[in-house]
């Protein structure tokens, strides 16, 4: 009987061990086309950020914090809209390199991330439609916009309603990408957008432009915004990191225990084993 008691007490010493530790990270991975979405957890307001979509209130100059960069398109809807019109937002390489290097300190940047805010009714409930993300390489806009040795205001970015003669650079997949509230109000940034986009690669010239665009549907409240983030890098994003080979091979992410955890589950299942071995 001795022998069964400590069987069964290192049984759910173990259980508790397991069940007590185990706290997998709750950020969700979601791969679509060419970006990979990392849903935020953490107090992400967008200060140091450069917007490029955004609702009129939210703002138009994108020059604090030391960097000048191009203005911010303003054109995304409040309230009850079905959807927004298709947009864009145009800047340069130079503008790009200048702002992370003053962010971040020289060449720390190698993966353009975009924050996406959700504001909608209620945590985690009537989330939105992304549509269209996609990013040009050096585009010909209807306005003939060029950003480089310039800065870009909100009414030329808002009067760019078509693009040719570009290269593709990154684009969603073959269907549009679900996005619900994270964190609900409090002006927080809810989605990260890995790009793969590296802004100092060499092959980029610091007069080369990308131009994005963008439109989002099954919107009922708002406004939404787009930003390109000032304070997190890729290096501080799980479990993208600076290093490594870019992308992923699952559709989505649960998270990875941490060490601790390890370390405590083997504890439980050794108090476990010697149970057994007593026996």
């Amino acid at each position: 009987m001795l022998h069964v008691t400590r069987l069964l007490v290192g049984l759910i010493i173990a259980v508790v061990f397991t069940s007590a530790v185990i706290d997998f990270s709750h950020a969700t991975t979601i791969i679509n086309g060419d970006y990979r979405f990392e849903s935020l957890t953490g107090n992400e307001s967008g200060n140091n950020n450069v917007i490029l979509f955004t609702h009129s209130n939210g703002g138009s100059g994108n020059d604090s914090s030391g960097a000048n960069v191009d203005d911010a398109n303003r054109l995304l809807p409040t309230g009850n809209h079905p959807a927004s019109d298709t947009i864009f937002w145009m800047t340069s390489i130079g503008d790009l390199r200048a702002f992370y290097n003053l962010q971040f300190g020289p060449d720390k940047v190698n993966n353009i991330v975009l924050l996406l805010q959700v504001n909608e009714s209620g945590n985690d409930s009537n989330p939105i439609s992304l549509d269209t993300l996609t990013i040009y390489l050096n585009a010909t806009t209807n306005n003939n916009l060029h950003p480089a040795g310039n800065d870009l205001t909100s009414a030329e970015q808002e009067a760019i309603t078509s693009q040719s003669a570009s290269s593709l650079l990154k684009q969603l997949g073959n269907s549009s990408q679900s996005l619900n509230e994270v964190i609900h109000g409090g002006n927080q940034d809810d989605w990260s957008i890995l790009t793969f986009i590296n802004p100092f690669d060499a092959s980029f010239l610091p007069t080369d432009s990308l131009l994005f665009k963008f439109k989002i549907s099954d919107l009922d409240n708002g406004p939404e915004r787009l930003s390109l983030t000032g304070q997190r890098s890729n290096c501080e994003i799980s479990p993208i990191g600076c290093g490594g080979t870019w992308g992923a091979t699952a559709a989505t992410s649960t998270g990875i225990p941490e060490p601790s955890t390890v370390i405590l589950v083997g504890a439980g299942l050794f108090f476990l084993f010697r149970s057994m071995r007593r026996n």
